[in-house]
């Protein structure tokens, strides 16, 4: 019964550790959204792109890359 318990007390102190995520907001997704739009007939932004997203919106590459 006490592994029980300990292992319930190890799940919920890894679950308080975790970093919370953040929603993305309205102003972060509008310029991601309006870049796309403009760029329907070719999707993929180049890694300027990319840089000029990512200092607009304040998110990392590696986010405004994986922008959906």
């Amino acid at each position: 019964m006490d592994g029980d318990v300990s292992e319930a007390a190890a799940a919920a102190e890894a679950a308080t550790m975790r970093r919370p995520r953040r929603r993305r907001t309205r102003d972060v997704c509008r310029p991601l959204r309006h870049w796309l739009y403009g760029h329907r007939d070719a999707p993929y932004p180049s890694r300027a792109d990319k840089l000029q997203l990512a200092t607009v919106t304040q998110l990392s590459l590696t986010q405004v890359a994986s922008f959906a």
